[in-house]
């Protein structure tokens, strides 16, 4: 009898382990497909916010005329930043790129920089119908002379970003799915060799909340547990990445790391939750001679 019992303690011991590690895998592999997501969202919104637009002045546009439509710029919601850059400085850069100073061998011609705004807008508007018709009310300005932005790279970038962002939704809910339905399994499997335990108690009078509530409060437990180891290798990984490789860090901000952990807490409860529930409601509704196949 007592071989019996450590032989039956073993059974449930493995089948433990072999359901809280099945959730926490499930939950690491979709952690994993979301922070990919996340990264690619958060580097096309990136590149959107630092096309170039850029307003030039003419030669005898005075400053209260540029720091009229700088003011108005700052002003407005769609416009992430807006620099100043005047001549003296646009010589400045000029002589930093090239590595010495051009003016000297300009002679008596003019300098021919002029002074400038570079403008970064939102990412929801970086795309070539805002920006042309910012371009017309630009040129529309006192003082305003021409407005420079890559049309083509701004098409192809947002035709290019759209069809990635798309592509990595479409392939995020197909992940989700088989996630869901392989941990469905693994649950099923589980609560499987528990039936006839189910069966008994239905027939001893048991309610259907009373013999759901043992399995559902087992597999939440192993949620809670999946999800919190999940969230630690989740932490470990991420720290190494953000250490080897820091450009991501700037890349990632604390909303999207929240949800992230978030999601994968809640989800690691509320569905382990939920296979178990509907779990046992199939094995409640099975006819006897089912449960023998």
């Amino acid at each position: 009898m007592s071989l019996r019992n450590r032989h039956t303690s073993r059974r449930l011991a493995g089948s433990y382990i072999v359901s809280l590690t099945s959730i926490i895998l499930v939950l690491l592999m979709t952690g994993a497909f979301v922070t990919v997501s996340m990264f690619a969202n958060n580097l096309a919104e990136y590149i959107k916010e630092n096309i170039s637009f850029e307003i030039v002045f003419r030669k005898n546009a005075t400053e209260a005329q540029i720091l009229k439509v700088k003011s108005y710029l700052e002003e407005r919601d769609f416009v992430k930043s807006v620099e100043y850059v005047t001549q003296t400085e646009a010589t400045q850069r000029l002589n930093e790129s090239l590595g010495e100073d051009f003016t000297r061998w300009l002679g008596n011609v003019e300098n021919p920089l002029l002074p400038s705004l570079e403008v970064r807008f939102e990412s929801e508007y970086a795309n070539s119908d805002s920006l042309a018709v910012i371009e017309r009310w630009a040129k529309d300005r006192g003082g305003v002379g021409e407005v420079h932005y890559q049309r083509e790279l701004v098409e192809s970038v947002n035709h290019n970003i759209n069809r990635i962002i798309d592509m990595m939704a479409v392939l995020c809910v197909i992940f989700f799915v088989i996630a869901i339905i392989l941990l469905s399994h693994t649950i099923r499997l589980s609560i499987y060799a528990k039936r006839f335990a189910v069966r008994t108690m239905l027939l001893v009078g048991a309610t259907r909340s009373f013999i759901r509530k043992p399995f559902v409060k087992s597999f939440f437990k192993q949620g809670l547990i999946g999800s919190c180891i999940a969230l630690i290798i989740t932490t470990i990984v991420l720290l190494i990445i953000f250490k080897h490789i820091p450009e991501l860090k700037a890349l990632s901000d604390t909303a999207s790391i929240f949800w992230l952990y978030a999601g994968i807490f809640i989800g690691g409860c509320t569905i382990t939750s939920a296979c178990a529930f509907l779990s046992v409601n199939r094995y409640i509704d099975t006819d006897l001679d089912e449960l023998y196949a």
